[in-house]
């Protein structure tokens, strides 16, 4: 795999509901983890994908965006920096 690199995970979700049932709506969490070689390499792309989340348009709207620890794996000897991304999206339709 080449470095650096940006994984990502669904962390959890929540179905909106209303009186009459489903509303369509998911507010969910992702966590978003920035791995590289140096720490100041990772913070850099983290700093990067930041700037990326908070540029909100009619496609996307994070409600919160929160830095998660910073962290060293030493087995693989990469450097992670993290961020949790809080976003409520439509729960899509069947085909």
């Amino acid at each position: 795999v080449q470095r650096p690199y940006i994984t990502h995970f669904h962390v959890g979700s929540e179905l909106g509901m209303a009186f009459c049932g489903p509303d369509g709506s998911d507010a969910g969490s992702v966590q978003i983890d920035c791995w590289a070689g140096s720490r100041g390499e990772a913070t850099e792309l983290a700093w990067q994908v930041y700037r990326r989340l908070a540029s909100q348009d009619s496609t996307f709207a994070a409600e919160s965006i929160r830095r998660l620890p910073s962290a060293y794996e030493p087995d693989t000897k990469l450097h992670r920096c993290s961020w949790e991304v809080a976003a409520t999206t439509e729960v899509p339709s069947a085909p």
